[in-house]
């Protein structure tokens, strides 16, 4: 009678779990078409040719757009275009967004991938659009951590130097196209971290465009050697990061929203969106409030973690 039990209970648990999977992959059908329209829209978008620099700003928490709209509006050493995503329930916010910046091209993303599938939905469009470097931002509160709100302002005074001789030495070294990025200082973490949480996704995404054999050389065997910019803010130089777009941006690859807080699909982009050209043999850098300088691997200097995260840790 027990057993009969157990496998009712596994029966019912599976119907369970495919109707959850065949929610998500509707649901996944729907936002790929809307991602579609997106990059038609972006298609048909008027770029000036001197303009080569975009940036890309996933604005979930709408009160922390005062703040970055301030900063953006201090960079006056290059002419650059804006794009802003925003969730369903903020879009009554785009009229702010055209009141700060009157070109910004403004669209809806569906609650999936956090911040990081609005950005890849779309890279590989600005890319064919000739756009060269792309400014990848996003409001952050990060809940998890004890210091969220001042560690989006630290990342975002690094980003975006009010020194406009800074701004066009960020140009000028994304120009050289042995560079591929270049995050705040002080934030390029270690892959150690949080690897066993996020390993798995990232062994999955990497056989995509590597052999099984240098997925495990990369990341078993050297992943000391490479590091990503804790936050998911940096420039880059987006033709190096074309094939993981272009392997890599599925909707149905990302998780439904339930708060996580790692081991997603989107914090395994996090981490490749550095860790990819870097494999590359494409240099990383890192900008202050007045220098951009490369990071130096395996210095000793690369942080395991901060000592203010208050989330799961890594053991290796």
């Amino acid at each position: 009678m027990r057993l009969r039990s157990l496998a009712s209970k596994l029966k019912n648990r599976a119907v369970r779990l495919k109707k959850v999977s065949l929610r998500h992959e509707a649901t996944s059908i729907t936002i790929a078409k809307h991602y579609k329209n997106v990059q038609a829209e972006i298609n048909n978008l008027d770029r000036l040719i001197d303009t080569t620099t975009a940036f890309v700003i996933h604005l979930y928490y709408v009160e922390s757009w005062q703040t970055i709209s301030k900063k953006l509006a201090l960079v006056t050493a290059f002419p650059f275009d804006i794009f802003v995503s925003l969730p369903k329930h903020n879009l009554q916010f785009k009229s702010q967004i055209i009141a700060s910046f009157p070109t910004a091209f403004v669209y809806e993303a569906p609650n999936r991938g956090r911040d990081v599938l609005p950005f890849m939905a779309i890279a590989g469009s600005l890319y064919e659009k000739g756009y060269k470097h792309v400014l990848k931002l996003h409001s952050k509160k990060s809940t998890h951590r004890t210091d969220g709100n001042e560690w989006m302002n630290d990342i975002l005074n690094s980003l975006v130097p009010t020194n406009s001789a800074t701004q066009l030495k960020i140009i000028k070294t994304l120009q050289d196209t042995d560079v591929a990025m270049i995050g705040p200082k002080g934030q390029y973490t270690s892959l150690k971290v949080n690897f066993e949480a996020n390993g798995t996704h990232m062994s999955r995404i990497f056989t995509k465009l590597y052999s099984r054999a240098y997925t495990h050389d990369i990341l078993q065997v050297h992943r000391a050697d490479f590091g990503f910019f804790a936050g998911t803010m940096f420039w880059v130089n987006l033709e190096s990061i074309q094939p993981l777009v272009v392997a890599a941006k599925k909707a149905r690859l990302f998780e439904s929203e339930m708060g996580q807080i790692d081991a997603t699909y989107a914090h395994a982009m996090e981490r490749l969106l550095c860790v990819f050209p870097e494999t590359g043999s494409k240099s990383i850098y890192e900008v202050g409030p007045t220098s951009v300088e490369k990071v130096s691997y395996n210095s000793g200097d690369i942080p395991d973690w901060s000592h203010v995260y208050i989330g799961p840790r890594a053991d290796d």
